[in-house]
């Protein structure tokens, strides 16, 4: 929410449109997350899933109404890596600047588990605001 917060602070300033995305991978729906793991996908997961994404969406809509902003949100499923999907959305609808959170991982867990933020920024065609 933090991340939001900014990114409702520079549309506000910018008089611009907010883009708020959520990002699910697509192996989660199908219930293979990778070649060797099966996530344990039942319709009360995804129903579960389907609402925590509906309550983060009305918070930040609420947010944005209060500061009379344009708001839209999106929630988009596919393979792709959560940092390539942000990088290709943000072309696609000519956007000027990124706003992105980051958990704070560093070193190994880093290294281990990759990092969106990291993604968004090296391969973004614009500016990128990252919010830890």
């Amino acid at each position: 929410m933090k991340a939001v917060d900014h990114a409702i602070a520079v549309t506000k300033q910018n008089e611009a449109k907010l883009i708020v995305v959520h990002i699910i991978p697509s192996q989660l729906r199908s219930g293979v997350y990778s070649s060797n793991i099966a996530v344990p996908t039942s319709s009360d997961y995804l129903k579960r899933t389907d609402e925590e994404v509906d309550m983060w969406f009305e918070k930040i809509k609420v947010k944005a109404a209060q500061m009379h902003i344009e708001i839209e949100t999106k929630v988009v499923s596919s393979g792709y890596s959560a940092g390539q999907i942000i990088v290709d959305l943000a072309e696609k609808e000519k956007v000027n600047l990124i706003v992105v959170g980051t958990r704070g991982m560093t070193g190994f867990k880093k290294l281990l588990l990759g990092s969106v933020a990291l993604e968004v920024v090296t391969y973004s065609h614009c500016d990128v605001m990252v919010v830890k």
